[in-house]
């Protein structure tokens, strides 16, 4: 994600963005979505039978990169998985600004 930002962001000056680089960064994200994806459609969270640290984690994640235009929602798995996630008192308190 830090490279597709490196060569997309505002903040960064734009005679060093790559758009190639970005591509291929935005290609990785989506082949990295697509594993969180598998392994969603195995199981309703990542390790075990409840929420843990690394749904937390890998939550924060995936509604971060919502907000900077990535769109999760053509992963099916992703998408309900996300919504427990977030749902979470703890997650929302979390992301407050």
């Amino acid at each position: 994600l830090s490279r597709f930002q490196h060569n997309t962001s505002d903040r960064i000056p734009a005679e060093r963005h790559n758009a190639k680089a970005a591509e291929v960064a935005k290609a990785d994200v989506i082949k990295h979505l697509g594993i969180l994806d598998a392994a969603l459609g195995k199981s309703t969270w990542l390790v075990g039978d409840s929420f843990t640290l690394v749904d937390l984690h890998l939550s924060s994640w995936v509604a971060y990169l919502g907000m900077v235009g990535f769109d999760s929602k053509s992963f099916a798995n992703i998408t309900p998985w996300l919504a427990k996630c977030t749902e979470r008192r703890g997650f929302a308190l979390s992301m407050q600004p």
